[in-house]
């Protein structure tokens, strides 16, 4: 990008491919970061053919960040099936204590009926944390 003429300009100058780039990025919308990053938890044996109203799939959630940022997250397909990389179990631990911060996309129970399906996924969205301690006390708490 810094040199006058190069192959990869493909006989072009770098000042037009440059006003090219910036009138392209100029000509299309604006979309915030989180419109783009949607996406819905489907079960996997079902993959959205049930309807909406039983309750079995989840969203659409916002998959925060990239692969190149701490809040990892990366949304593509695979075998014609939407697929997603981002973190499902988060924890945080200062081994100077007893205690552990967590939460995880979903619940701890796959079963729909159960009271724990899908029981901390808006914890996950929200970047609330349980604190767990060896005296078993929970408290809810905030980082981001």
């Amino acid at each position: 990008m810094l040199a006058e003429h190069s192959v990869w300009f493909g006989g072009h100058s770098r000042e037009a491919l440059f006003q090219q780039a910036v009138e392209t990025a100029l000509a299309s919308s604006v979309k915030q970061w989180g419109d783009t990053r949607k996406v819905t938890m489907k079960n996997i044996v079902f993959n959205g053919k049930l309807p909406r109203f039983l309750g079995v799939d989840r969203g659409p959630i916002t998959i925060n960040g990239s692969l190149a940022t701490p809040h990892q997250g990366q949304i593509f397909e695979s075998g014609g099936r939407q697929t997603t990389f981002s973190p499902s179990f988060r924890m945080i631990v200062d081994m100077a204590t007893e205690e552990i911060h967590t939460n995880m996309a979903g619940g701890p129970s796959d079963r729909r009926f159960s009271k724990w399906y899908c029981s901390d996924l808006k914890n996950w969205e929200t970047g609330i944390y349980k604190k767990v301690s060896v005296e078993g006390n929970q408290e809810k708490l905030p980082f981001k």
